[in-house]
């Protein structure tokens, strides 16, 4: 995998990320994304979304995290680059309906359900982002 020397592969993947959080899908709206150093699969990918196209998911935050390692994943034979591994993620994971996953979430105490690599601890949410979840509600 080629890297940009001065990056690690979890934070190109994020940067990638960001860039498509700009743009998604019609319904689905993408509040914040960063890493989380606290997993046991440390550095991940954290992102907290609200998809419209689930219609009982709809009002709900959703987070998914995502561990990044030296190698983003492996396509059949050969290694993803952050990019791709950042645009096969978001499409398959953000911009599609939960699907059966809606019933597997598990909620922090801020009310965001999480799926993807739920283990102890789940992600700390950052402060800005608890700002802008705070300001949304009020």
């Amino acid at each position: 995998m080629s890297t940009d020397q001065s990056t690690s592969p979890a934070d190109q993947v994020l940067l990638h990320v960001r860039d498509l959080s700009l743009s998604p899908d019609t319904g689905v709206t993408v509040l914040g994304s960063w890493l989380d150093h606290t997993a046991l699969l440390a550095p991940s990918v954290c992102v907290v979304y609200r998809n419209a196209k689930h219609p009982h998911a709809a009002s709900i935050l959703i987070g998914v995290r995502w561990p990044v390692g030296e190698s983003t994943g492996v396509e059949g034979d050969e290694e993803q680059e952050p990019r791709e591994w950042a645009v096969s993620h978001f499409s398959n994971y953000i911009e599609e309906p939960l699907g059966a996953t809606a019933g597997r979430l598990r909620y922090d105490e801020h009310g965001i359900g999480w799926f993807g690599y739920t283990a102890d601890p789940l992600p700390t949410i950052p402060e800005e982002l608890l700002r802008r979840l705070s300001s949304d509600t009020n």
